[in-house]
């Protein structure tokens, strides 16, 4: 029941984000969506049910991504497997970071969701520094965090300015 949403997602996505490819699952694999994302310029990942057959090839994207899926499977789960890092990851942060967002306005938000990103991140890098006892320079950490920090600072900027323009 998912596929028909497909469409409005993917439009509300390209307004904000330079997409080059959308890993989805099953609940989206339909002919127009994997035709979509060719005509938006974008590679589309959708695993195919089992019992999906290879029929003629008609020359659509569909029959591309099939193509693709059944003759070079490791290939396809490879990048669709990226997915589950991203799913891993919004789990984990719905985990640590259980609050809503309470900014009002859109680019607040997207402020707020990047200072928990970063409160996940290092949360993250702490643990991993302790589970593998590593040593840090700290001083040129806080420079690198600090320019990190930073650009992304700059880059809001440039979308605001882009945005208001």
């Amino acid at each position: 029941h998912d596929s028909p949403y497909f469409k409005g997602l993917i439009a509300e996505t390209v307004k904000h984000f330079d997409v080059h490819q959308v890993l989805a699952d099953l609940g989206y694999s339909s002919r127009g969506n994997n035709q979509l994302g060719a005509e938006l310029g974008f590679d589309v990942r959708i695993p195919y049910k089992s019992n999906t057959r290879l029929l003629d090839d008609d020359g659509s994207e569909w029959f591309k991504n099939l193509w693709l899926y059944l003759t070079d499977k490791e290939r396809f789960m490879y990048e669709y497997h990226l997915r589950s890092n991203v799913e891993s990851t919004n789990s984990s942060l719905k985990v640590t970071q259980p609050q809503k967002l309470r900014c009002k306005s859109f680019e607040a938000r997207v402020n707020e969701l990047l200072a928990l990103l970063i409160a996940y991140n290092l949360r993250i890098l702490a643990r991993e520094v302790r589970a593998r006892e590593l040593r840090l320079d700290l001083e040129t950490e806080v420079l690198v965090f600090k320019d990190c920090i930073r650009e992304a600072v700059e880059m809001r900027k440039q979308e605001s300015a882009l945005r208001a323009a």
